[in-house]
């Protein structure tokens, strides 16, 4: 299964579309946050299951902080980060991460 994780696109259809094509096959993809509305654009552009959270930029979005997603039996927790502060490092992460 080959997964296709971004962030932070902001908008920039062309360098989204410029991501999205040269990374095809792919039968995932994760967005991290700061889609900036941008959600439906990406499932159809993808053309394969999307899962997304939110980022700092993503002020009304209605999509979640944070979910846990299961891809080849393995859990796994995504989000933008800033909620751990990972600018600080990744531990609180990882320990959220390992306790779900």
């Amino acid at each position: 299964m080959k997964v296709l994780v971004i962030s932070d696109t902001h908008g920039y259809h062309k360098n989204l579309d410029r991501v999205l094509e040269l990374e095809r096959p792919y039968d995932q993809v994760i967005h991290l946050g700061d889609i900036e509305g941008d959600e439906e654009y990406l499932e159809v552009k993808a053309g394969c299951p999307v899962a997304a959270v939110k980022g700092n930029n993503d002020y009304f979005s209605p999509l979640p902080q944070e979910q846990t997603i299961e891809l080849d039996g393995k859990r796994i927790l995504i989000t933008h980060g800033h909620y751990y502060y990972v600018v600080a490092g990744l531990e609180h992460l990882i320990r959220e991460a390992k306790a779900r």
